[in-house]
């Protein structure tokens, strides 16, 4: 990891929101820099801090994940990252946690709890992907230029979203809003 990615750790992120939801734990530039270890247990278990962190058991968004979501997407396209399923396993997590949330404060709610999101979440989800699909990381992954995490295009025109569960098809990107399109 270069010294330039390590500087944006420490001035882009606010570390006071990247804590453990369970203890008074609270994480520094540190954590991110570790989940570019090139020893496999230190990597992990970086992964593992911040994966609590942002998504604590996986059913809510917590504040941490918009601070450090844009490092995700880059750890989940750099080749150097030996744990990029498990980051990849986490950003499916935090999309369908926000896809479920609420942006309100946590707590019982009549018919149970509901699982809820920081207001900063819709925009930084979209402004990550939305820099993953337009970005130059493509173009840096393994899988070549043009390659999409989480959406391929086959032939006809349909697209495939790729989830937990497994695909998920959709209508053809032109049919939607241009801002929110991955096309190539």
């Amino acid at each position: 990891m270069d010294a330039e990615l390590s500087a944006r750790f420490a001035a882009e992120v606010d570390w006071s929101k990247v804590v453990d939801p369970y203890t008074p734990w609270q994480h520094g530039p540190d954590l991110l820099e570790r989940v570019w270890s090139p020893d496999a247990r230190t990597a992990d278990d970086a992964h593992a801090d911040l994966h609590v962190a942002c998504c604590g058991d996986g059913s809510s968004v917590l504040p941490a994940a918009v601070e450090v979501l844009p490092f995700l997407v880059r750890a989940a396209g750099d080749p150097d990252v030996r744990v990029r399923p498990q980051i990849l396993d986490t950003l499916a997590v935090l999309g369908r946690a926000g896809n479920a949330a609420r942006p309100t404060a946590p707590g019982p709610k009549r018919g149970g709890w509901r699982p809820t999101a920081p207001a900063a979440w819709p925009a930084a989800w979209d402004r990550a992907t939305d820099a993953g699909c337009r970005g130059s990381r493509t173009a840096t992954t393994p899988y070549g230029p043009g390659w999409r995490p989480y959406s391929r295009r086959p032939p006809g025109g349909r697209t495939t979203s790729w989830t937990a569960s497994g695909p998920a098809s959709r209508t053809s990107p032109s049919s939607r809003s241009p801002s929110n399109s991955c096309s190539p």
